[in-house]
């Protein structure tokens, strides 16, 4: 039998999922690789920018690096079973595209020695995704550990009682 989309989206819980260390140890290696990507380019970039260089640009790399690499590798080694589902880190991974790419942008201008009032469109979309993201992390988060709990405690009864 053949089932649609949002039926086996209803069945999948995107709000929170079961811990999945290879997942966690790839986004964590891709977030790595990212902020040195980040880091080469703001250094070759501000090398042929004739002495000019930016905060904006030269700290740029670690908006994934602390966005990215580090959660996952201490979700990695946390003792929860659970971790965020798929729209919680979507929402986050695009929250930090948008800061990243607001960052190289405001580092860009000031660079060539302009500004513009654009350039907070970035951070306000960024923060607010990131943020939306997070209040929809926290309760999965805490709800699911306890929700675990619950069922092993529940599991552990009835195997008793079956003795």
């Amino acid at each position: 039998m053949f089932t649609s989309a949002t039926e086996s989206a209803a069945k999948k819980n995107i709000l929170i999922a079961a811990k999945d260390v290879p997942l966690l140890r790839k986004r964590a290696f891709r977030g790595l690789l990212i902020s040195l990507a980040l880091a080469a380019g703001g250094a070759v970039y501000e090398h042929f920018s004739h002495g000019v260089w930016s905060c904006a640009m030269v700290y740029a790399f670690m908006i994934p690096l602390a966005g990215v690499t580090l959660p996952s590798m201490l979700l990695e080694r946390s003792p929860k079973r659970t971790m965020p589902g798929e729209l919680p880190v979507l929402l986050w991974h695009f929250g930090l595209a948008v800061l990243t790419v607001g960052s190289l942008f405001s580092g860009a201008l000031e660079i060539y020695g302009t500004t513009n009032s654009l350039t907070r469109v970035y951070w306000w979309a960024g923060g607010l995704l990131t943020v939306s993201a997070a209040l929809l992390m926290l309760p999965g988060m805490l709800n699911a550990g306890k929700s675990t709990e619950k069922k092993d405690q529940i599991r552990r009864s009835s195997d008793r009682s079956n003795l």
